[in-house]
């Protein structure tokens, strides 16, 4: 017997066009999950979706999030990186190349980020002899910032290049981006014709609907 696989399309969420693509993300996964019934293992996304609290929040609901590898990392300006200033756990603080203390200064929640930002005392950084070295000249003094998500995301990545890695990015590219092709080429997902969030969630849903049709008569 010849095994096949059914791709249908289970949800439609249909966004203002100011809306970033990995906003709806974590509500969309929730009302699978909990509405429609899903148990969900395993997701494969655009680097779009790659953020802080979305793999977080993926590994609260026991997910493995793939998502292409990063292209790079931080652009740091100056010779000292991050990895040249050792943290004192007990004090929870930084200690530069010079020896001075970097402290826990503030707070900074972004979209889909929060961090702990850690900064010098400008008199340390004025009077120190390497300071070409640690501070960019846009700063008067060095500054550290660190997700606190930043371990969920080192967890959920770790399979990074594996096997599962690379075959559900390949599945994502066929299945989602081929269906968004299908879909607009086909589906008269091309453009909108009437205006309005509700009349555009009935457009999607109805085009999502003839693609769901032709796969199950053809299965």
């Amino acid at each position: 017997m010849t095994e096949l696989t059914l791709l249908i399309v289970k949800d439609v969420a249909v966004t203002p066009g100011n809306t970033g693509d990995s906003e709806p993300y974590l509500a969309r996964m929730e009302h699978m999950r909990k509405h429609l019934g899903l148990d969900i293992k395993e997701a494969g996304a655009d680097s779009a979706y790659g953020t802080s609290l979305i793999y977080q929040a993926m590994e609260d609901m026991g997910i493995q999030l793939f998502t292409p590898g990063t292209t790079g990392g931080v652009n740091y300006k100056v010779a000292f990186t991050r990895e040249a200033f050792m943290y004192e756990k007990e004090k929870d603080c930084f200690i530069c190349p010079a020896g001075k203390k970097l402290t826990l200064r503030s707070l900074e929640r972004e979209h889909y980020n929060i961090c702990r930002t850690y900064r010098a005392d400008r008199k340390d950084c004025r009077n120190c002899l390497m300071l070409n070295k640690c501070v960019s000249d846009s700063h008067r003094s060095r500054t550290i910032r660190v997700n606190i998500f930043e371990e969920a995301v080192r967890r959920q990545r770790e399979k990074d290049g594996t096997l599962t890695h690379k075959h559900i990015l390949k599945l994502r590219q066929i299945w989602c981006e081929g269906s968004f092709a299908a879909q607009k080429w086909m589906h008269n997902l091309k453009r909108l014709f009437r205006r309005g969030i509700e009349a555009a969630r009935d457009h999607c849903l109805l085009s999502a609907t003839a693609l769901n049709l032709k796969r199950m008569v053809k299965c």
